[in-house]
């Protein structure tokens, strides 16, 4: 998830993770994610759509990113440079990261009040 993280960056993750879900659940939650496939389902999805994925993810491959925005009607694709699943406010990508996504949150402000 942060492949060039320092130890610091480490610490609090797992700390994140801890409070995020019991470790009994997160084993749960991570066999099971492999036991599911819903590509099938994302045509079906008719809500503004934005795929942020790093090229070089060392955690889920780009491709798969690219597989989802194709299969979801409209849903708009970034790629972001560099290797991390979880990008930290020092991360090259962190910048066109956060402005991607209000950019995204303006369009759809927009659409919502025009619709």
């Amino acid at each position: 998830m942060l492949p060039d993280a320092t130890p610091e960056e480490i610490g609090w993750f797992n700390e994140l993770q801890q409070i995020a879900i019991p470790g009994e659940n997160a084993t749960r939650v991570q066999e099971a994610a492999g036991d599911f496939n819903l590509l099938d389902l994302l045509p079906r999805v008719v809500a503004p759509t934005l795929v942020l994925h790093s090229r070089d993810d060392v955690a889920i491959p780009f491709e798969q990113g690219r597989l989802i925005a194709n299969r979801i009607p409209h849903a708009r694709l970034i790629t972001l440079e560099g290797r991390s699943h979880v990008l930290l406010p020092r991360d090259p990508a962190w910048a066109i990261f956060v402005s991607e996504v209000r950019r995204f949150l303006r369009e759809d402000a927009g659409a919502t009040a025009r619709g």
